[in-house]
């Protein structure tokens, strides 16, 4: 693991799907604002938890094959390293966070709207 600055104060962020790119640029653009950015993936090392900016990674199972054990696991990080922020990158993992938003909010700000209105932003046909 990466020791980057964990300043008193720092907003933590965790950044899932670490094996895009997305979630790279995103690790790098909260690192540079001085933000603790974990980064959640199915495996490490991935792509963003190589990053400079990584200060910590967690691991889970896979949002496509195991919903359920992937929400589990997710729970158990958020109750684990109590980030201020989770921000799902793909659209499974931001469908699964906004279809269980009401309980994941207990644990962290998740920013953005509810379930049906994910769901509509991610309908790439409709």
């Amino acid at each position: 693991m990466r020791s980057a600055s964990m300043s008193m104060g720092a907003t933590k962020v965790l950044v899932t799907d670490g094996n895009t790119r997305a979630a790279l640029a995103i690790a790098r653009a909260l690192g540079r604002e001085s933000c603790v950015v974990i980064v959640g993936s199915e495996k490490h090392p991935c792509l963003a938890s190589e990053s400079r900016f990584c200060a910590g990674r967690v691991t889970y199972p896979s949002p496509t094959g195991d919903y359920a054990g992937f929400l589990e696991r997710l729970t158990e990080i958020l109750e684990r390293i109590r980030p201020d922020v989770l921000l799902p990158v793909t659209d499974i993992t931001t469908l699964i966070a906004a279809e269980h938003r009401a309980t994941l909010v207990r644990h962290c700000a998740i920013p953005f709207p509810d379930y049906s209105a994910v769901q509509k932003a991610a309908d790439k046909v409709g």
